[in-house]
């Protein structure tokens, strides 16, 4: 996350080794550092866990009201069973075809509509 100058707030999103999608969201107060809040929520929530991807953003309220509700990453899918292609570990098949518990978050720029 990059500190910009009259950022409003901030969210960051990543997933569990089992999969399950972790979401956090901040809105900036007078005079805090938005990373340092979002960076001690996200530690004080989801200290023992192991991470490697990361989704995060900054925003502007530039056309609504600063809130939880307009941090990003948006929910875009809320977790629900699919039908999932993953990499066979097995030589004699490429991908395998599952049923799988799935989610997915989403940052943008403008309206979503």
């Amino acid at each position: 996350i990059t500190m910009i100058r009259g950022a409003q707030s901030a969210g960051i999103a990543t997933y569990d080794r089992s999969g399950v999608g972790l979401r956090c969201r901040v809105v900036n107060g007078k005079r805090t550092d938005l990373e340092d809040v979002l960076f001690k929520r996200f530690s004080r929530s989801y200290a023992d866990m192991t991470c490697g991807l990361f989704q995060g953003h900054t925003r502007f309220a530039t056309s609504s009201v600063c809130n939880i509700a307009g941090c990003h990453p948006h929910q875009w899918l809320p977790r629900s069973k699919q039908i999932a292609w993953r990499h066979s570990t097995n030589p004699a098949y490429r991908f395998v075809c599952e049923r799988r518990s799935v989610e997915s978050f989403i940052t943008h720029n403008g309206d979503c509509d």
